[in-house]
């Protein structure tokens, strides 16, 4: 009689199907896992979520604070950029009959003050023009004149007013005419009177040329 042949089973060599030691299993994403036991594939699932969880929290606080950052960035950027402030041209020609020999600027704040100043520019007509009405509550005046010129065609250009801080910037420029065509042997005094809209917090006003220079600067007459 032949003799029997044992079978030796080594441990933890269960079946594919979980029965016991290193069965193969597959997590809720239908992956191998090698866990121990089924409870172990749980674990691991369970833990690979919450620091999924915690991965997307990170992100989300991570890109808000970059939001935050970006806009503080771009609010300083436009507090510390000049801002542009409303004006109108409310007169302008070039004969002004406010004498000097040089560059006027002059500052107005006060109905009086305004009309008398209108009045002086204007001595020249007859009769001379009435002043427009000006609510300096919440405007003031600014007259700007040049020198003399030999010829008819100079005028004053106001290219824009800005705020840089507590200065207010009026750019201008002075326009002379085309050199190839013929212009009144006269001479003129090209002036404007531009109305600029009140700021609070203002104390200067500043005149300056097309390249940023100033020319000359005058204090606010009155606080406002």
């Amino acid at each position: 009689m032949r003799p029997r042949r044992r079978l030796w089973i080594l441990p933890g060599a269960g079946h594919r199907d979980g029965g016991g030691g290193s069965a193969r299993h597959r997590d809720s994403r239908g992956r191998p896992c090698f866990a121990p036991k089924r409870e172990g594939c749980a674990r691991r699932d369970s833990r690979q979520k919450i620091q999924a969880a915690s991965v997307s929290r990170n992100s989300t606080t991570l890109g808000r604070g970059f939001f935050w950052l970006l806009w503080a960035v771009v609010f300083a950027a436009g507090a510390c950029a000049a801002s542009k402030v409303k004006y109108s041209i409310i007169d302008q020609g070039v004969h002004s009959g406010k004498q000097s020999p040089s560059f006027q600027f002059e500052v107005v704040d006060r109905e009086a003050l305004f009309e008398t100043l209108f009045a002086e520019i204007h001595s020249g007509r007859l009769p001379p023009p009435s002043p427009p009405k000006i609510d300096f509550e919440k405007s003031l005046v600014v007259f700007v004149s040049t020198e003399e010129k030999p010829s008819a065609g100079y005028r004053i250009v106001v290219d824009e007013v800005t705020r840089d801080d507590e200065t207010l910037r009026l750019k201008i420029r002075v326009e002379a005419p085309p050199a190839d065509r013929f212009q009144a042997t006269v001479m003129t005094r090209p002036y404007v009177l531009i109305k600029i809209k009140k700021e609070p917090g203002i104390e200067e006003i500043a005149l300056v040329d097309d390249k940023g220079n100033v020319i000359q600067s005058q204090s606010i007459p009155r606080p406002f």
